[in-house]
């Protein structure tokens, strides 16, 4: 048993103090110190041999260092490049060094599996910070741009208010929900008290994060608002606020919040080119009535679109006008967003988004056309043409062997018809399957593998014996990861040895070849007596070195 992350994480409760192995000041907050435990370096809310192991492999490389010239810290992660995603510094004094990897290790040591990690004091005894942003917000006090709160909302309607004054170009603020039932709500507000980012955190998630990344104006003020999604919920949070330069960041969205880029109708849209039939964007909701009008001109087919947001609990509208103006769809979606096809005729459509609950935020929008193709490719002939011979010989179709894939289309003309093709074998496998185009059809057509002088060749086979440890009826199957594999390939007559078991047939089977030899490939209607139109797959490919690197573990 190992500890799970603590509400109250004592390494952080002292403003200063003095590490035994160095002559360092230890910050009240370090961006790479986890917020919430400080031990638990990779963040898996477990303090385990690993949060020791990570720093030592670091230290080994030779890492040591200033953390702040060396490496963006874990609130940027997914967000910029050049971040690493695990929390270095232990101790919080800025640095990695072998204080770090003492701390977790003594922790280890002194741990005692039979106290409840959970039964800590709460961040927040006392509503100690106001609850109107603005002159008399709590000022937040920033080590290396940074800092740390652990609170709670202690009363119905609470609500924490805080300032900073920016230093750098951009902002990151994360915001953890420890146990406040319905969630939480963070909002970034201007010197103007106007909102510029609201983020929202899940209901009751000991791990839920909402996060804010945004730029700001260096020397301006700013508040910072935390709020319950259910007014009269309670419930601890903790909440980190990174400053950090611009030229660090790279930008997920297709704009800043606020440049809105997009036209709010239909003459200023922002024309959507659908490469393979589809388009993907990422933009923001600018402010409260902000329109994103898209233009898409397609075929006729089948149109599909949707929206949902990204950052916040926005419920966004989706609106399509066609070539007149008239609206032809209108989807209004929930929490998860929404979607809706509708079949088009040739033209240009425009489709509008808007949140129509007045929330500014980050949103993904999908779009996809399909043509009305048919769904049936074209075949080599038509039904009862019978133009591949029956037997085996030089007579036979040859499929090119340029490439590791064939495909070939054709007919089982009648009941006794045979299709015999001919492939020159490029690599060490040859993979074969067919199938009825018309799916209704009961009946499989059959597909078999000959070498050039005419004899057939078996299929690899896999066989599962009852006792095998990768048994899939072995309960344990998920957890033997460090056992041998028991996989044996037999040929067809070797099979015969051994009980059979129920089997769900498709035609083809994978057979071992030798480069530059000829074989043929033969379809016919099986012992069900299919006939129609099937669809033969070739695919040609080498061994991986696994496969001959792992030995039997039986004869």
């Amino acid at each position: 048993m190992f500890p799970r992350q603590r509400k109250h994480d004592p390494a952080r409760s002292t403003r200063l103090q003095v590490e035994s192995l160095e002559n360092r000041i230890v910050l009240s907050a370090s961006p790479w110190q986890n917020p919430l435990n400080s031990m638990d370096i990779n963040g898996d809310t477990y303090v385990t041999p690993i949060d020791a192991l990570l720093p030592i492999n670091e230290l080994n490389l030779g890492v040591i260092d200033t953390l702040r010239e060396s490496a963006a810290p874990p609130i940027l992660h997914d967000m910029m490049e050049d971040v690493t995603s695990f929390y270095m510094d232990s101790n919080g004094d800025g640095y990695l060094s072998p204080a770090d990897v003492v701390g977790v290790i003594n922790l280890l040591s002194d741990f005692d599996p039979f106290v409840d990690t959970e039964d800590f004091p709460a961040g927040e005894q006392s509503d100690r910070y106001p609850d109107v942003p603005g002159t008399d917000a709590a000022m937040l006090e920033m080590d290396w741009g940074y800092a740390f709160i652990d609170s709670e909302l202690n009363n119905a309607y609470d609500a924490d208010a805080f300032q900073f004054v920016a230093s750098d170009d951009r902002v990151a603020i994360d915001l953890y929900n420890i146990d406040v039932p319905d969630g939480l709500t963070v909002e970034l507000l201007n010197s103007n008290l106007e909102t510029i980012a609201t983020s929202n955190v899940g209901s009751m998630d000991d791990w839920g994060e909402s996060n804010i990344d945004v730029p700001v104006e260096s020397a301006s003020t700013y508040y910072i608002v935390i709020t319950g999604t259910t007014p009269t919920d309670t419930g601890e949070y903790v909440l980190d606020v990174y400053q950090y330069e611009d030229d660090w960041w790279e930008p997920t969205t297709d704009s800043e919040r606020g440049d809105d880029i997009h036209g709010d109708t239909p003459e200023t849209a922002t024309v959507l080119e659908v490469e393979y039939g589809y388009h993907n964007l990422t933009s923001h909701i600018d402010w409260v009535d902000d329109i994103d009008t898209f233009a898409i001109t397609v075929e006729q087919g089948q149109l599909d679109f949707s929206v949902y947001p990204l950052d916040n609990e926005s419920l966004l509208k989706l609106s399509v006008t066609d070539n007149n103006g008239d609206l032809i769809a209108l989807i209004q979606g929930n929490h998860e967003g929404a979607y809706a096809g509708i079949t088009v005729t040739a033209g240009t459509y425009h489709l509008s988004v808007d949140s129509i609950n007045d929330m500014p935020g980050e949103y993904m929008l999908d779009v996809a056309h399909w043509g009305n193709y048919e769904w049936q490719p074209t075949a080599d002939s038509v039904m009862g043409d019978d133009i591949h011979v029956d037997a085996i010989g030089l007579d036979a179709t040859i499929l090119e062997s340029g490439d590791d894939f064939i495909q070939r289309i054709s007919h089982v003309d009648t009941v006794d018809d045979v299709d015999v093709f001919l492939i020159t074998a490029i690599d060490d496998f040859v993979s074969t399957a067919t199938y009825a185009s018309d799916w209704t059809i009961d009946a499989f057509p059959d597909v078999r593998f000959f070498d050039s002088a005419g004899n057939e060749q078996y299929q690899i086979v896999i066989c599962y014996f009852e006792d095998d440890q990768f048994s899939y009826d072995d309960p344990d199957f998920a957890d033997d990861f460090e056992i041998s594999i028991r996989d044996i390939a037999f040929t067809a007559d070797d099979l015969l040895a051994y009980e059979s078991q129920p089997l769900s047939y498709w035609p083809g089977g994978m057979y071992p070849v030798t480069a530059g030899e000829q074989y043929y490939v033969v379809v016919d209607g099986g012992i069900e007596g299919f006939v129609g139109q099937y669809t033969l797959e070739i695919t040609q490919f080498s061994a991986e070195p696994w496969f001959f690197a792992q030995p039997l573990d039986a004869e």
